[in-house]
């Protein structure tokens, strides 16, 4: 199920993803939570539109907090991004989770 109202999001969140999220909770990016109920899994994404060559529309996706579980629901998640922001394009813009310094300095 897809979540993209900032409160249903934060009900899935964990401590980790909802300070991600609080940070980047402005009009310049788009939230979105993909939630398998059955087997209690999420994914968080942030994303936003982009120009290419100032004129080519793209989604650029900035954060992925499971990988694994976005690559199972790629296509669903997908597709919802297209439609969205109405591109024909996605660029998957975003470090590693596990060894992002990003990671490093937000737990110190």
């Amino acid at each position: 199920m897809l979540y993209t109202n900032n409160k249903d999001c934060e009900k899935f969140l964990s401590d980790y993803d909802l300070k991600i999220f609080r940070d980047h909770s402005n009009n310049e990016v788009y939230n979105l939570c993909y939630v398998d109920v059955e087997k209690n899994e999420y994914t968080y994404l942030i994303a936003k539109k982009n120009y290419k060559k100032k004129i080519i529309p793209v989604v650029e996706i900035l954060f992925i907090s499971n990988e694994h579980n976005y690559l199972k629901n790629i296509k669903q998640i997908n597709l919802h991004l297209l439609k969205k922001f109405k591109t024909f394009f996605i660029i998957k813009n975003c470090v590693k989770y596990e060894s992002s310094f990003f990671i490093k300095i937000c737990i110190t």
